[in-house]
């Protein structure tokens, strides 16, 4: 997360750089936006994978819930109550810092972040 963070100040410094010095080859400025994209997509990509699980999983849990009520094998329920249980204790919810959930919102809230900061720099620059 420490990195994502940096990678951030460093958007922020090459957004400035590319807004102040006229003179910069604008090869060089592309390679750093494309640098950046690469590696913000790279770092965010965990979370969008997760949210994906985790909505499968809810699935999964529906389906055999609607199974579970219309079953009438024993031994078939047992099963069924068995992998929810699995399901409930296994699942794949993550936190960053135990405060920040890793899912899609995750995602969001960062590219929030960074085009605040991208309009206010825009704003004193000009």
């Amino acid at each position: 997360m420490l990195a994502l963070e940096c990678d951030c100040l460093r958007t922020l410094v090459t957004i400035y750089v590319f807004n102040t010095d006229y003179d910069m080859s604008s090869e060089i400025v592309f390679s750093w936006i494309v640098e950046l994209l690469m590696f913000i997509a790279a770092s965010l990509l965990p979370s969008v994978l997760m949210e994906r699980n985790a909505n499968d999983l809810d699935d999964l849990k529906a389906v055999l819930s609607e199974e579970l009520l219309i079953c009438e094998d024993k031994h078939l329920r047992e099963k069924i109550h068995h992998v929810l249980r699995y399901i409930d204790a296994c699942s794949a919810t993550y936190t960053v810092w135990n405060g920040f959930p890793l899912n899609i919102s995750l995602t969001f809230s960062f590219i929030g972040v960074c085009v605040l900061y991208f309009i206010a720099l825009l704003q004193f620059t000009f």
